[in-house]
């Protein structure tokens, strides 16, 4: 099983702490303290439960706290972890013992889900992923990926505050992968509302599968989560099949909203021996998705799940801009501009502008930073009042 866990630190520690269970006790002996000290905000990974190797150049003669045994971090014994200790994973119940005067910066995560662990490591392949040998791929050289590489959501740091850094899992090729190109039975689906640049993601997904991984079954699911079930022919994609739709609007596997149903959909699954789902949509389509890949793990199929964010609204978290968001900011211009000559032509005029995204502001916001020539910016996000000293009617 992986772990994902980091400590960020400037200094370590400078007693011991014992465990009991689940609970943590100090005693007084002194201890030493770090030897190398880091920069503040340097992480310093460890990349899997009883690997202390990996990290032992990292922190040489440092004192790693955590629990020890099974997940969750509950300790299976009394222990007492010194300097030269380093083979356990850091516990959300040594963190709560530890003060802001003891460790800068803690974080620590939950374990990562892989098929390896789920069906055993005889029952899943160990391929070398087949990208490493294409000539128009040199990612892998320059771009090492392990399964344990984080990327931190918070990057400002303040060692007399205690907080949990958010820190989620790095997308990228991996060296190693889990499926035979020849096995491989791919499904793309779309699934909500319609935004610029759908097209494009299933055209890069069939090509990428096709020329860099080998895979030569990639179904196209018509319709969204409907298509599975309905009746609907599937669509066999193919880099011919795909050539241009990236300059076409909306999507060529259509689309629609709302026909989620779990079992029909892992029927279509199991009937059609799928092993990868490529899922594009909003949050709604991607909380089915990770329905699919929780009942493909208690099923215990060999199912990948991935999903791939999509919403003009740019209302999902972790990523940093989703794709059709800056076309929708664009395209907001138009209108902002015609507003703007229709207010400034007329004396006390007024020009209003109501753009798209449902319960986020971030349209409205990017439009009006990148036109400069709004006065007032509303978003749901922050509460506004029309009238009084504050109030937005001043603007006018």
């Amino acid at each position: 099983m992986i772990y994902q866990c980091f400590v960020v630190t400037s200094y370590l520690p400078s007693r011991k702490t014992s465990f009991s269970g689940t609970r943590a006790r100090s005693s007084s002996t002194p201890q030493r303290p770090l030897s190398r000290r880091l920069g503040l905000g340097t992480p310093s990974l460890l990349p899997q439960y009883g690997q202390s190797h990996r990290i032992r150049d990292v922190l040489p003669r440092s004192r790693l706290y955590c629990a020890h045994g099974r997940p969750g971090g509950s300790a299976d014994a009394s222990e007492v972890f010194d300097d030269n200790d380093a083979d356990f994973i850091l516990s959300p119940e040594v963190y709560r013992s530890l003060t802001v005067s003891e460790i800068d910066q803690v974080a620590y995560m939950k374990p990562i889900p892989r098929i390896q662990d789920m069906l055993g490591k005889d029952q899943v392949p160990r391929v070398r992923n087949p990208a490493t040998s294409k000539i128009s791929f040199r990612g892998l050289d320059n771009y090492d990926t392990s399964p344990c590489d984080g990327v931190l959501k918070q990057t400002v740091v303040n060692p007399d505050k205690r907080r949990n850094f958010a820190r989620y899992l790095r997308a990228g090729p991996r060296e190693w992968i889990a499926f035979r190109p020849e096995e491989v039975r791919a499904a793309i689906v779309t699934c909500g509302g319609l935004c610029p640049g759908i097209n494009t993601v299933i055209r890069e997904l069939t090509d990428g599968l096709w020329h860099l991984y080998d895979v030569r079954s990639i179904t196209g699911i018509k319709g969204g989560y409907r298509g599975f079930y309905n009746g609907t022919p599937y669509v066999e994609l193919s880099p011919s099949r795909v050539d241009g739709i990236h300059r076409l609007g909306g999507t060529i596997l259509g689309s629609s909203r709302g026909g989620f149903d779990l079992d029909r959909i892992m029927n279509a699954i199991r009937r059609n021996a799928f092993n990868q789902l490529y899922i594009i949509g909003g949050d709604g389509t991607i909380r089915g998705a990770a329905a699919i890949a929780e009942a493909c793990m208690k099923e215990r199929l060999r199912v990948c799940v991935a999903s791939i964010p999509k919403t003009i609204d740019n209302d999902i978290p972790v990523i940093d801009h989703s794709f059709g968001f800056m076309t929708a900011v664009e395209e907001a211009q138009r209108a902002i501009n015609a507003a703007h000559v229709e207010a400034t032509c007329f004396p006390n005029g007024i020009g209003i502008v109501r753009l798209m995204g449902r319960n986020s502001g971030f349209i409205a916001m990017y439009a009006s930073l990148a036109n400069r020539d709004v006065d007032c910016c509303l978003i749901p996000e922050l509460p506004f009042e029309v009238e009084g000293r504050d109030g937005s009617r001043r603007f006018c």
